[in-house]
């Protein structure tokens, strides 16, 4: 039963292979863990990512927005990327900054890319670093059906101060916006069994949540439609320019890490949250974190 217990929270939690996933890696990462502790950024993350523009404009950076780069040709200081239109843009040196995911798939697949000359010993690296998968639903209802009185009567007790909810059901794991008051509730679904639905529709992963809500909470399907106003399905695994989630250690992940945090002889370098080491990985902290240090490098 424990084991079981590990393997869902590494699937749930970390959205990672259990058999993949580097053992010493969870302990560090679970023993630095703020259970208590919820941050968000208040209005969300585009916030965050607006604020970033606005600096590289002040700073006279460019922003080219739908720009495919399908090649890399490279070699000391120079470098020239190729976005599937033909346009070429040139430079001393680069930041790839990509998902894990797409940096793990080879040409012709949608979001990968052609180095020229190649580099296989920095291709082998990003391999041995784990990807992991999930399935993420949003499901915003007329009202706050957990909050009502006869869920406190199937529970018995009120769930008006819920935050996360673990079950065995298909979509296992649910979590409301608390502390603040919302009607939107997160399905998640994290690991193996995530990857093993990549392929099906939305309208099917919508179907398996309903149907998940309906056990948990003893209402029917018709009944959650009804309250049902919005939904969307966040399967990240089906998107050509993310290919997963975030990443996780696997027992090669820190050698693998080292190879990537050199640059490609001081012209390509790489950053992104797989490549942070320390408690906080597979975070938005971790890739700015990861962002910070080649900046600096640079600079």
């Amino acid at each position: 039963e424990l084991k079981e217990s590990v393997r869902k929270y590494v699937a749930g939690y970390d959205t990672a292979d259990a058999f993949r996933a580097s053992a010493f890696a969870l302990r560090k990462e679970w023993q630095n863990e703020d259970e208590d502790a919820q941050h968000r950024v208040d209005g969300g993350y585009c916030k965050m990512i607006s604020y970033l523009v606005n600096e590289i404009r002040k700073n006279d950076g460019q922003l080219f927005l739908s720009s495919i780069v399908k090649e890399v040709h490279w070699e000391h200081n120079q470098v020239e990327a190729i976005t599937t239109e033909g346009i070429s843009y040139k430079a001393q040196k680069i930041i790839i900054a990509l998902p894990l995911g797409v940096l793990q798939v080879d040409p012709p697949a949608e979001g990968a890319i052609h180095f020229s000359p190649a580099i296989p010993q920095y291709r082998e690296a990003l391999q041995q670093i784990g990807f992991g998968s999930i399935v993420k639903i949003l499901l915003e209802f007329k009202k706050a059906f957990w909050e009502s009185k006869s869920t406190t009567r199937l529970t018995g007790h009120g769930l008006k101060e819920m935050m996360f909810l673990l079950s065995d059901e298909e979509i296992p794991t649910w979590w409301t916006q608390f502390p603040n008051q919302s009607n939107v509730l997160t399905g998640w679904l994290g690991g193996p069994n995530a990857r093993k639905k990549k392929n099906l529709p939305n309208e099917e992963l919508l179907q398996q949540s309903l149907q998940s809500l309906s056990n948990i909470f003893k209402l029917s399907i018709q009944e959650l439609k009804a309250n049902l106003v919005a939904w969307n399905v966040a399967n990240w695994m089906a998107e050509s320019f993310t290919l997963g989630s975030y990443a996780y250690d696997t027992v090669e992940a820190p050698a693998a890490r080292q190879v990537l945090n050199r640059p490609v002889n001081n012209t390509i370098y790489f950053a992104g949250e797989y490549l942070y080491d320390g408690p906080a990985m597979g975070t938005v902290e971790a890739a700015l974190t990861s962002g910070l240090g080649i900046a600096q490098k640079l600079g």
